[in-house]
């Protein structure tokens, strides 16, 4: 049953125009000289949290320079510390994470193991949406392949220290988003999440407006999240 006068009037979303932001989590299979493609794909949101940036030595550089060269309003590119170190390629293939923002972001310190703020795998981020500071962590897990034998055991920990970090060191508005390559409840940082009142957005959306869940890689399975503290759902 439909409520007289309720499919003209959905909500009053449009009177809060002026005050609405885009955020978002995707996984480019590498960022390298995507500048561009970038730009004309996803120059719409504020905030995006980038898993698999495949970014080292100079390619972090050479991206922020086409940014600017496309005028992109994407002033601040933050990314994982391995990636701006010189090193061989074979040792940050198929990692790499990073921020794109419009609004000031600043890498957050932190007390996290160095092993895990050194996987190439994991950032801790604070951005200023006008005068409110959103924090948050964006995490690449690694997939279950041979090459990663300990692939559960290694992101749960990189996890665990990352919710740890924004559940519990942070407050006001925060989110933990990211390619995790496990699905949902597998770990035992889901729960770490829920106990701390953070929920995915599609959760949300599908108990707010009955959005369904949907697959996020090739339509075939569910592995990339965007948990919200109780602050950022409202």
């Amino acid at each position: 049953m439909i409520r007289f006068g309720e499919a003209t009037n959905p909500g009053p979303a449009v009177h809060f125009e002026a005050q609405q932001f885009t955020l978002g989590s995707f996984n480019p299979s590498g960022l390298r000289n995507k500048a561009q493609y970038f730009q004309h794909h996803l120059e719409y949101g504020d905030l995006w949290l980038v898993a698999e940036t495949h970014f080292y030595g100079k390619d972090v550089s050479r991206f922020r320079a086409g940014l600017c060269a496309a005028q992109s309003a994407h002033r601040y590119c933050l990314t994982d510390p391995t990636s701006v170190r010189k090193s061989l390629t074979t040792q940050t293939s198929w990692k790499g994470v990073g921020i794109l923002s419009r609004f000031p972001t600043r890498a957050l310190p932190s007390a996290m193991p160095m092993h895990v703020q050194d996987s190439g795998r994991c950032l801790l981020f604070t951005t200023l949406l006008g005068d409110v500071w959103l924090s948050g962590g964006v995490v690449y897990g690694e997939p279950n392949s041979s090459h990663y034998p300990s692939y559960l055991k290694n992101n749960e920990q990189i996890l665990h220290h990352v919710a740890s970090h924004v559940c519990h060191l942070c407050k006001g508005p925060r989110l933990v988003a990211g390619d995790w390559n496990v699905v949902q409840d597998s770990l035992p940082v889901f729960s770490m999440l829920a106990n701390a009142g953070f929920r995915d957005i599609q959760d949300v959306a599908l108990e707010r407006w009955g959005c369904p869940v949907q697959n996020t890689c090739k339509q075939r399975t569910r592995k990339d999240f965007l948990y919200l503290s109780p602050e950022l759902q409202e």
